[in-house]
């Protein structure tokens, strides 16, 4: 992060994450200050040529490189163009913090949920959203819902679109059982389109856009450890999930043993998820249910996975497979 002596006060904002720029675009928009975004670290350090910013909010894993490379990069660009201006920086990017990166914006997310409910609850919404009339919205379009639920999951990854919101849509539409079996099914086939299409269709476009360090330890990985590191990937998110599904198809891992260990490591965080928002609708309306407990117990713990690691690791005196 850089700071200098300016009236104006100007963030750059850098993550791949969409929600996560507009959530601090909102925050940060309120505080009176201006704000920049970027979602890869080539934009970046085009929007950061030729002029100044008092912080930068970069998150460590980017597509195209590290947050801390790209960090180097904008100091040593800003000290260029300020004639040596002094700056200071404060890094943030402890190697325990790559793993806590996804759990990060799992509280973000439930925090937003939180917010959302707060202003349906107090914009007296909440006759809107009866789980029987939407039940017999459902049930109207008969085996088309599941269908068109089902494709929309399956491309989103390949098109780079956040699979979370649909993953709580799917919990509210279909409830706790079939949410799981649509969103399971459809997340993983989404993930296999994405590894065939790297692997078989546009593998030359994937090779220049994953050109970082990390990437290529990601391939030594698998070229090591097989399936084991799609298992490691999957349950401690170092890499954006839409990114890494392209990734592994750029690797030499058997296509079933990606598809199988993809869908039961994806697996644990699916349910809590849709157990958590299958109940969602009964909060708004202010029943704390038993489902909403469990999945909110379960969202928790799949976002402990990291910490659990680390302390595993450390007691054993592991190193990382990547």
């Amino acid at each position: 992060m850089f700071k200098m002596d300016t009236s104006k006060k100007t963030i750059l904002v850098v993550d791949d994450d969409k929600s996560i720029l507009r959530t601090f675009t909102r925050i940060l928009q309120k505080s009176g200050y201006e704000i920049e975004v970027a979602e890869t670290g080539k934009e970046a350090m085009e929007k950061a040529e030729g002029r100044h910013y008092d912080l930068a909010l970069v998150d460590i894993r980017l597509p195209d490189m590290d947050g801390t490379e790209l960090l180097a990069k904008l100091k040593k660009q800003l000290q260029k163009s300020s004639n040596g201006a002094q700056t200071r920086e404060r890094t943030f990017a402890a190697n325990g913090e790559n793993k806590k990166g996804g759990m990060l914006k799992r509280v973000v997310f439930l925090l937003l949920v939180i917010a959302a409910i707060a202003a349906i609850r107090f914009s007296d919404a909440t006759q809107y959203l009866e789980q029987e009339k939407l039940s017999q919205l459902i049930q109207g379009y008969g085996a088309l819902a599941p269908l068109i639920y089902m494709l929309v999951y399956t491309v989103a990854p390949s098109l780079f679109l956040p699979g979370l919101p649909l993953t709580i849509a799917g919990g509210i539409l279909f409830g706790p059982f079939w949410g799981v079996v649509y969103t399971i099914t459809s997340a993983t086939l989404g993930a296999c389109l994405a590894f065939l299409i790297s692997r078989y269709i546009a593998r030359d476009w994937v090779e220049k856009k994953l050109k970082s360090p990390r990437w290529k330890q990601l391939d030594q990985g698998v070229e090591k450890h097989g399936w084991k590191i799609v298992a490691f990937t999957r349950l401690i998110p170092l890499f954006p999930f839409n990114l890494l599904n392209y990734a592994f198809g750029l690797t030499r891992i058997n296509f079933l043993s990606y598809a199988a260990t993809t869908f039961i490591c994806m697996l644990p965080a699916c349910i809590a998820f849709i157990v958590f928002s299958s109940s969602l609708l009964d909060l708004i309306k202010g029943r704390v249910s038993p489902a909403f407990l469990v999945g909110l117990g379960l969202v928790v713990l799949v976002s402990l996975i990291p910490l659990f690691y680390q302390r595993y690791k450390a007691k054993k005196g592991l190193t990382d497979p990547l």
